[in-house]
């Protein structure tokens, strides 16, 4: 991994001589392809690809024909041992999980990624971990002897991984933070499926009966059926590109095709490395705001500017009817004027209030994966506060000048 295009870009500039724009692109797009080709290698050196996958479930269906030929099976003790190697692969699988990332290292800055990004194209998988819980139950429920404490632990494993596969399902179609590093109460959610699992595991173990020539014979159905539901599944994760090098492809488009300043595509690329922190999050939602808080006090000084004009036009006593007909049009001109004004900076603010809303949804989405971050939005909050009475300030300074020119008018007496 690269800790930062942008650094990398700046140490090159100073040995390969005198930079230039298109030599800059070049070296961005050098890492950009190493980084995607590091991804790839890692993918296919496990040794897992869409043609191997679907060979190892056409040589299992091929083996199970074989036993069925035989013809020494057992449906109870093949849903057994489908039951046994199931909870075994099951809660070793997420244990082992539990055991990377406790060794894995810890980062000083808390990053996450959205759940629609880093789920996005694996509802297949989750759609089929969980036919595949329900059919574990199933097989649990009516065709193995039903005995209180493996259909208890299975059942409350394996319902609990119902409820978080369709949770994953839903966080792929919505926007929430997604921690890098795996918290306590991730932790827990992983060891309240995984003990229950592997206690299952050793119930059904110690149920199953002595292996025979025809309990050997089922138990191998058992192990290749249970294979081919992982093959499955597997095939399903598979097909689908990792987020991160869907990102990196993506930006290396963006760069080839001049879409992004290359400072930006340094950005983007240590977020899709290393993921993103809250300050990254926010930014497209600020930066709007600002904006248009920024369009909001040209419309107020606008306004202002047209009262202090309306009052330097107001009749006087002194003035000639023809005087004081031509002030009074020019007085009506600024006074469309300022309703036009007035109408623009009302649809402003209807826009600026909806995106602070947007922004105050996404601070919750965060702030509630993230709790390290409310110093943060406290001071941002403190920021906006200041900008947003700001303009309150102006405005109120644009009604007070409103209001004494409307006194002032009334008080004049045309003759």
């Amino acid at each position: 991994m690269i800790e930062g295009v942008e650094k990398a870009v700046k140490e090159n500039n100073g040995s390969l001589g005198p930079s230039s724009p298109k030599n800059d692109e070049q070296r961005v797009l050098s890492l950009l392809d190493s980084e995607i080709e590091h991804i790839r290698d890692a993918q296919t050196r496990q040794g897992w690809t869409s043609w191997g996958l679907i060979g190892g479930i056409i040589g299992c269906l091929w083996l199970l024909s074989e036993e069925f030929k035989v013809g020494q099976l057992r449906l109870e003790f093949v849903a057994i041992a489908v039951l046994i190697f199931s909870t075994f692969v099951d809660s070793l699988k997420w244990l082992a999980y539990l055991v990377r990332q406790g060794l894995g290292s810890k980062t000083e800055q808390v990053t996450f990624r959205w759940s629609n990004e880093l789920f996005s194209g694996s509802e297949l998988s989750f759609v089929l971990e969980i036919l595949r819980s329900l059919a574990l139950l199933i097989v649990a429920f009516f065709l193995v002897t039903r005995r209180w404490l493996p259909l208890s632990t299975l059942t409350f494993a394996y319902v609990w991984y119902v409820f978080l596969a369709t949770s994953w399902l839903i966080l792929a179609r919505s926007e929430f933070a997604i921690r890098q590093d795996l918290t306590k109460k991730g932790a827990v959610f992983i060891l309240v499926f995984a003990i229950p699992a592997f206690l299952s595991f050793l119930s059904y173990l110690w149920m199953a009966p002595v292996p025979t020539t025809e309990v050997v014979s089922s138990y191998r159905a058992g192990g290749v059926f249970t294979a081919i539901s992982y093959l499955i599944v597997l095939l399903a994760i598979i097909t689908k590109d990792s987020p991160i090098l869907q990102s990196l492809l993506q930006i290396r488009r963006n760069i080839v095709f001049n879409r992004v300043e290359l400072d930006s595509a340094a950005s983007q690329v240590e977020i899709a490395l290393g993921g993103m922190q809250v300050p990254d999050a926010i930014q497209k939602d600020v930066h709007p705001i600002l904006t248009l808080v920024d369009k909001l006090n040209e419309a107020t000084n606008s306004l202002i500017y047209q009262v202090e004009t309306m009052r330097t036009h107001l009749p006087s006593s002194n003035d000639s009817a023809d005087v004081v007909l031509a002030k009074l049009r020019i007085l009506t001109t600024h006074r469309s004027t300022c309703e036009f004004i007035l109408k623009g900076r009302n649809s402003t603010f209807q826009e600026l209030d909806s995106k602070y809303q947007q922004l105050m949804r996404r601070r919750q989405r965060i702030q509630a994966v993230i709790p390290e971050a409310s110093d943060f939005f406290n001071k941002l909050d403190s920021g906006m506060k200041t900008i947003l009475d700001e303009a309150d300030r102006r405005f109120a300074d644009y009604v007070d000048k409103a209001n004494a020119y409307d006194k002032a008018l009334g008080e004049i007496k045309i003759p």
